[in-house]
């Protein structure tokens, strides 16, 4: 119930755009803020768009961050116990879910758990994920 509840707020429109302008609020002001990012993306920017002024730089960055989100959904879920049944119905339910673009969304999950050191090349953890 717990995922289902969680994969119905990312179905709903409203909540998807808002989460995707936050996050493109968050990679705005984080690449502002280093002079190799901003340096980065005036590059990237420019080489797309040669003409482009500075003022517009960010701007279209903006755009382009737009564009990415509402063309890509990959949902990755990372739980304790998944059989292959469980993993493929998740699977099936979320690749029928599409974005704006009429992409279909992306699934992948692993199962994790959470187990005793037993030994490790650092003596001071205690424990470890283990992935399958």
């Amino acid at each position: 119930m717990q995922f289902a509840s969680s994969f119905s707020i990312i179905t709903d429109k409203s909540i998807r755009d808002k989460t995707k302008k936050d996050w493109i609020a968050k990679i705005i002001d984080y690449t502002s803020e280093d002079k190799e990012f901003s340096d980065r993306i005036d590059s990237w920017v420019k080489e797309m768009k040669p003409n482009i002024s500075t003022r517009a730089i960010i701007s279209h960055f903006e755009k382009e961050l737009m564009e990415a989100f509402e063309s890509n959904l990959h949902i990755f879920l990372i739980i304790d116990e998944l059989s292959y049944e469980q993993k493929e119905t998740i699977k099936n339910i979320i690749t029928s879910f599409k974005v704006e673009n009429g992409n279909t969304a992306v699934f992948d999950a692993s199962v994790v758990k959470l187990v005793q050191k037993i030994s490790f090349t650092n003596q001071d953890f205690e424990y470890a994920l283990t992935a399958q």
